[in-house]
């Protein structure tokens, strides 16, 4: 007949966690296996004013995918500013709050 099952208690479900979950240093182990290094990161390669590519490292996030368009800090462009009517009303809106709040109620 086999044997009897044997009732799940808290107690055996917590030490059976115990087992699968990974402790933090192991978490931290895996983490670092997946950041790029940094000199595996890609080159910025925008023009300078010399005519010359840039040699700045690109901005990653840590697992290596460019931010920015694969630019480094400096040429990673300005913002465009709001494109949608929805946009500039916010923009418009956190004008109006920082008017208020800075005490300079004209525009």
């Amino acid at each position: 007949m086999g044997r009897p099952k044997k009732a799940l208690t808290l107690a055996t479900l917590r030490s059976l966690l115990a087992i699968i979950t990974p402790t933090e240093r192991e978490l931290a182990f895996y983490r670092h296996l997946n950041k790029v290094a940094w000199r595996q990161r890609p080159r910025c390669g925008a023009r300078t004013r010399q005519g010359r590519p840039c040699l700045r490292r690109a901005e990653c996030d840590p697992y290596g995918i460019p931010l920015h368009g694969g630019k480094c800090r400096n040429h990673g462009g300005l913002s465009t500013g709001p494109r949608t009517p929805e946009g500039h009303a916010r923009c418009a809106a956190g004008r109006a709050a920082a008017r208020l709040r800075n005490g300079s109620n004209s525009d």
